[in-house]
């Protein structure tokens, strides 16, 4: 094939031949045209100017981007593994795109599986989280032996968080307080996220359970103490609720000594609903100091209390 005709312009690009014929050229019959046709200094000008710009397409970092993109024809189990090497590497929305371009993510390990509900969970992708987690946990269920006890508490956490996300408290609550019972090193916290989803409906019996629970596992976490308090006010058990939240103000302030920003809306929250409790004891003055400590602090975190919106505490 002549080389003015591998070269010929194209309307749109100038020197540059657009046609899809140029990439049937081998490598071979390429080398042999300019052999030939690179023979007087002229040419090797035109050449030049053809693939200089070429050149610096080629090398610029939108191509060098465009060529990482997954090509189309990827089957399930190359896009696994280019997720599962993105994963390593904290390219967690790169991940996320491999195993959404997968028909079947079944073929995974259970540890794998894990990975890709972390990733689905840090990309905020709960809604592709309960399919997969659903799946891992029957897979589980069926499984001899057993999986590890810790691998079981964490696809049950996975899936309750996008239960909460859904905003069935319910159904996470159950998941939260299994996976709690299996767990070693998440289980004060799971335990504290099932009693807070328990209050939600109303289920005081089973909140306060996994409350205790959770305090008695982690003494100094304010949290579960705030969220007891919640349950033990919405029984109308005022004096009750105090120690609770007076505990939690006392973890997060001393807590505050060494990280001054930290544990804000709990703080605000435990003072908000300890004031509320002192008002309905009567404790006017109580009240009024609580409510002033809490206008002492961020006025962001401030409207957070008050405005209402959903956290850790509602």
């Amino acid at each position: 094939m002549p080389i003015e005709v591998l070269l010929r312009p194209s309307p749109d690009h100038g020197n540059i031949q657009t046609s899809t014929d140029t990439t049937l050229i081998t490598y071979f019959q390429l080398y042999r045209a300019l052999d030939s046709w690179l023979s007087n200094t002229e040419r090797q000008l035109k050449f030049l100017r053809l693939v200089v710009p070429i050149a610096l397409v080629v090398c610029s970092p939108d191509f060098a981007g465009k060529s990482l993109a997954a090509p189309s024809d990827l089957n399930d189990t190359k896009r696994i593994e280019r997720g599962l090497k993105f994963i390593s590497e904290r390219r967690v929305d790169q991940a996320v795109a491999e195993f959404d371009g997968c028909k079947n993510l079944s073929c995974l390990s259970d540890q794998q599986v894990l990975a890709v509900l972390a990733a689905y969970s840090e990309a905020e992708e709960e809604s592709k989280i309960l399919p997969l987690a659903n799946m891992l946990i029957e897979r589980q269920a069926k499984a001899k032996p057993l999986p590890s006890i810790q691998d079981r508490a964490d696809a049950l956490f996975y899936r309750a968080v996008c239960y909460r996300s859904l905003n069935k408290s319910e159904e996470a609550a159950n998941d939260y307080k299994r996976g709690a019972e299996y767990s070693t090193d998440k289980a004060p916290n799971m335990f504290d996220y099932a009693g807070e989803q328990y209050r939600r409906v109303r289920k005081y019996d089973l909140a306060l359970y996994c409350l205790n629970k959770a305090v008695n596992l982690s003494p100094g976490n304010p949290s579960a103490r705030l969220h007891k308090g919640l349950v033990l006010d919405d029984l109308q058990k005022w004096n009750e609720a105090l120690p609770c939240l007076s505990d939690a103000i006392s973890i997060c302030l001393q807590k505050r000594k060494s990280e001054p920003e930290g544990y804000s809306f709990v703080l605000c929250s435990a003072y908000k609903e300890r004031a509320k409790c002192y008002s309905k004891l009567g404790q006017i003055n109580k009240a009024r100091a609580d409510r002033n400590e809490l206008g002492k602090l961020s006025s962001g975190w401030n409207d957070t209390v008050f405005g209402g919106r959903s956290g850790s505490a509602p």
